[in-house]
């Protein structure tokens, strides 16, 4: 199904955000739009956008891979399966949120290649 092109946003947060000017990505139309303001207020934003957002459950997989930095993996998968129309499957990675990539990295690529 093709989504329609997006236009730039109206509201007063929308200066803060880049957005993409000209749609679909069509010759000139991969502009971004202005990104002003303080680090702060784009964070908040963040966090706005993010409350305000509901997520859909998709018909395919969803893998969702896992710092052994989590205590509970399992309560964290409670949180996703309803979306996982096509089965959650948990990968288990050394390290934590920070270390997995920068300490860990070794073990994390053969997880994320076996995936790919």
């Amino acid at each position: 199904m093709d989504r329609p092109a997006p236009t730039p946003p109206t509201s007063a947060w929308s200066r803060w955000l880049p957005w993409r000017r000209g749609g679909n990505g069509a010759a000139g139309g991969d502009e971004w739009g202005p990104r002003e303001g303080t680090l702060p207020d784009r964070v908040e934003h963040y966090h706005q956008l993010l409350d305000s957002w509901t997520p859909r459950p998709v018909a395919s997989e969803i893998h969702l891979v896992l710092s052994t930095g989590f205590k509970d993996p399992e309560a964290v998968a409670s949180g996703w399966k309803w979306l996982a129309l096509g089965g959650l499957h948990l990968h288990a990675v050394s390290g934590n949120h920070h270390t997995y990539i920068r300490d860990e990295s070794a073990p994390t690529v053969k997880v994320l290649n076996q995936l790919i």
